[in-house]
């Protein structure tokens, strides 16, 4: 997940924001983040359900939220 980060999307996973990633069925999410002294990797699946991922079509995969809209997503 780093390296796709890094070198996919260029942006350095080191400055301390979160990379979210759902699955195509959107029942699995993994939260990608530095920690001071590390990665640290989060995963959840969901038994029932799924996320709900904000769309945002004009921007394709990658998209940028604020923190209100990521707690409100997951």
């Amino acid at each position: 997940v780093y390296k796709r980060q890094t070198h996919e999307f260029a942006v350095d996973v080191l400055r301390g924001d979160y990379f979210v990633f759902f699955n195509r069925a959107l029942d699995r999410c993994k939260i990608l983040m530095w920690d001071r002294d590390g990665l640290v990797v989060w995963a959840k699946r969901l038994e029932r359900g799924s996320f709900q991922r904000p769309l945002d079509p004009a921007s394709g995969l990658s998209i940028e939220i604020d923190a209100t809209t990521f707690t409100d997503s997951v």
